[in-house]
């Protein structure tokens, strides 16, 4: 459970670094260099490794999809939106990804949601009430002009849930290493964002605003979302379901409003800590039933 709670204070880190690059760079641009450059990192790493494994038609048709789904569309989407909406809001919506994942985790694997499970979720959700009460309300505040902003995010969110499922399916069923799926998928997705970028946002010149910025922000978020976060999460995979994995994103925001503390100097509220009191109680309903179901392994596979 150390290493689930770890996985979702380095995405915390993740929308603060991508809200900070954005700045310096267009987001289809930031986007295609990031993931084509973490791919080949981690296609080398899978080299090192030897984690290179022979592709049937089969398992190459579930890479495409991680890609398109997983990286192209769940990035380009998530960061264009970036650009409108804070990194709290864009936190809190992500907190829709469980129910994304249990509805593909039912389709795919056949895993059973069951009340108790419902209960936990439901419980857990109702942390963003305090989060938004507890300050400005974006609900009574809502500009609607944000619409647009908001249903690119809500399509990262599906596209993102429906790319762990295909990573799962790889990593656990088929036993791939997740440097070498997450490799192709990365270069290919980010080949694609470019290609978007080239036609959409322009090169003449490069839609980069500061170079020696843009450079130290991708190097920094490839090392922290691409190589850190993505491998774990995909190695995670290997012991939890995918719904629960995305369920306990919950922590996400919590984790984005202690960084601003600490780090940007921002209010930390009573909400905050009322927050976190639901969604611990929620996760540990849910936790509790996955075990009961066989869905968790007694102990976790971490080799890559």
């Amino acid at each position: 459970m150390f290493l689930v709670i770890l996985l979702y204070a380095i995405c915390a880190l993740t929308f603060t670094i991508a809200k900070l690059t954005l700045v310096f760079a267009s987001p289809l641009f930031y986007v295609g260099v990031r993931m084509f450059a973490a791919g080949l990192l981690l296609l080398l790493f899978a080299v090192v490794g030897r984690g290179f494994r022979r592709l049937i038609r089969s398992d190459l048709l579930l890479i495409l999809g991680v890609a398109f789904f997983s990286v192209f569309i769940a990035y380009a989407c998530d960061l264009w939106s970036l650009q409108y909406l804070s990194s709290s809001e864009s936190a809190l919506l992500f907190n829709l990804s469980p129910f994304a994942a249990a509805l593909f985790s039912y389709w795919w694997f056949g895993e059973r949601m069951t009340l108790k499970k419902w209960l936990g979720m439901v419980v857990a959700v109702t942390s963003i009430i305090p989060i938004v009460t507890g300050g400005e309300s974006v609900l009574t505040h809502f500009p609607l002009w944000k619409l647009l902003p908001i249903f690119a995010l809500l399509t990262s969110v599906l596209s993102s849930a429906y790319g762990w499922i295909l990573v799962r399916e790889l990593v656990k069923t088929r036993e791939f290493s997740p440097f070498f799926i997450n490799g192709i998928a990365m270069t290919i997705g980010g080949s694609l964002a470019l290609g978007l970028s080239w036609v959409m946002e322009g090169w003449n010149p490069l839609p980069v605003f500061s170079w020696p910025n843009f450079i130290f922000f991708t190097i920094l978020m490839i090392f922290i979302a691409n190589i850190l976060f993505v491998n774990l999460y995909s190695v995670l995979l290997r012991r939890y379901t995918a719904t629960f994995i995305s369920f306990s994103g919950l922590m996400c925001p919590l984790f984005v409003a202690l960084l601003g503390r600490i780090f940007l100097n921002e209010e930390l509220t009573g909400s905050s800590f009322i927050s976190a009191l639901l969604v611990a109680s929620g996760l540990f309903l849910f936790y509790e039933e996955e075990l009961r179901q066989g869905y968790i392994t007694k102990k976790t596979d971490v080799s890559v």
